[in-house]
């Protein structure tokens, strides 16, 4: 999913736009989410929640959620144009394990 719009409701929530088109926000709307959607995406154990609408399908996400979609899609981003780097993940279990030991001493 690409992000086409995000809004901040002063609520740390997010709502991303899955629909076309995407639309701005005029300076002179405050959209509120209703209480019982707000208590839904904040218990949301991913932080994320999808909700249909009479216009398209949505997903109302906190903005820690959002985050990390951004990040995702960065990285994802970053692979298709080659930026990338071996991973090997026994080497960095041992770094960690070294601070680990490091901080405890």
């Amino acid at each position: 999913m690409q992000v086409r719009k995000s809004v901040n409701y002063g609520l740390n929530v997010a709502l991303a736009v899955a629909a076309e088109p995407a639309y701005e926000v005029g300076p002179l709307m405050h959209p509120k989410l209703s209480n019982d959607v707000e208590n839904l995406v904040t218990e949301a154990a991913t932080g994320v929640v999808q909700v249909d609408g009479s216009h398209g399908r949505y997903f109302v996400m906190t903005e820690d959620a959002m985050r990390v979609l951004q990040y995702v899609q960065e990285g994802v981003e970053q692979a298709e144009r080659g930026e990338t780097s071996p991973w090997n993940s026994s080497e960095i279990i041992e770094k960690a394990r070294l601070l680990h030991e490091q901080r405890s001493a």
